[in-house]
Order: structure tokens, then C-alpha cells, then sequence
């Protein structure tokens, strides 16, 4: 029993109760590994909650880590069972998507943005109206072939959308 609750731990993010990074990370490595036996591809998606410092500066970090949580609850809601997730850090969260090209990841990451806009929206408190988030996808073997590559690739699409504005999905260009 106690060896359970170390090992949720030891893998768990306690707030979102997502994976944690450490945890995300080794899952996204053992599936380059699958993924490069297989020779099928997979898409990977950097998210990033939009103006969250903001919100924590304003207004405390226990609203924020409320948004953190209900922001996990819209990614879980919206992932299928053999999808991975996980927080990245802070704000940000990755997401994977095994045997999934680029335009799949798209619809997939379109429909969370949507999930959360939506979510936020009907909130009863106004200072929720105006959450969003921007997502940056890249696609394993193209955009590259190992987990640090693979993220640059998705945080470098994420924040030319942040940078474009915000809320919106970010692809890798320029292979």
C-alpha cells in the first residue's frame, strides 16, 4: 500500500493529478522508442495557458491553481485512453498522441482550445471569462527524432503563436 502511494508520488502532479514532469518525460521517450520500431508516426503538442501570471498576480495562485486544475480536467476530457499527458511546468503541459499525423493533432488540440474557451466562458465569475491557451504541434520523425528536439520543435510553435496574439495552434515550419 504504501509502496503505491510513493510510487503516485514519485509520478503524479499533486495539483492537476496529471503525470508529472519526470514521469511524462520517461513516457515520451519510451515512445520514440515504439514509435521508431514501428515506423509509425506520432504527434506531440506543447500547450501553454494563456496571461496565467497575470491571473496569479492579480488575483492569488490559488485561483490560478484552480484554472491549472480545471484546464487538466478539459485535456483528460478530451484525450483518448492510449494519449499521454502531462505537466511540462508552471502553466505549460504536453500531450502525445500516439500513431496521430499533423492534421489529426490539429483537430484533436483544436477541440481542447474550444473546451476551454467554452468552460471559461460560461464561469460564473467574469475574471474566467477570458482564459485561453496556445499550442504548439510537432511530429515525430519529422520535426525530430528525440525528446528534446521534438519539444524545442512544439515550444517554438506555441510561441510564435503567443507572440501572433495567442490562442490559437501553432505548427512546426520551416523543415
Amino acid at each position: 500500500m504504501q509502496e503505491k502511494h510513493l510510487d503516485k508520488l514519485a509520478s503524479y502532479d499533486e495539483l492537476t493529478e496529471l503525470y508529472n514532469r519526470r514521469k511524462g518525460m520517461l513516457l515520451l521517450g519510451k515512445q520514440i522508442d515504439q514509435s521508431r520500431c514501428d515506423n509509425l508516426p506520432f504527434s506531440i503538442v506543447m500547450m501553454d495557458i494563456d496571461n496565467l501570471k497575470k491571473i496569479n498576480d492579480t488575483y492569488g495562485h490559488n485561483y490560478g491553481d484552480e484554472i491549472l486544475k480545471t484546464v487538466s480536467q478539459v485535456l483528460k476530457n478530451n484525450l483518448g485512453d492510449h494519449d499521454i499527458v502531462f505537466r511540462h511546468g508552471g502553466d505549460e503541459f504536453i500531450y502525445f498522441l500516439p500513431n496521430m499525423d499533423r492534421e489529426e493533432a490539429f483537430l484533436v488540440s483544436r477541440r481542447i482550445r474550444e473546451g476551454i474557451l467554452k468552460f471559461f466562458k460560461d464561469h460564473e465569475k467574469n475574471i474566467c471569462r477570458h482564459i485561453s491557451a496556445s499550442f504548439g504541434i510537432a511530429v515525430f520523425p519529422d520535426d525530430g527524432d528525440s525528446v528534446d528536439h521534438l519539444i524545442n520543435r512544439a515550444d517554438s510553435a506555441m510561441y510564435k503563436v503567443k507572440r501572433n496574439g495567442r490562442n490559437g495552434i501553432g505548427l512546426v515550419s520551416g523543415i
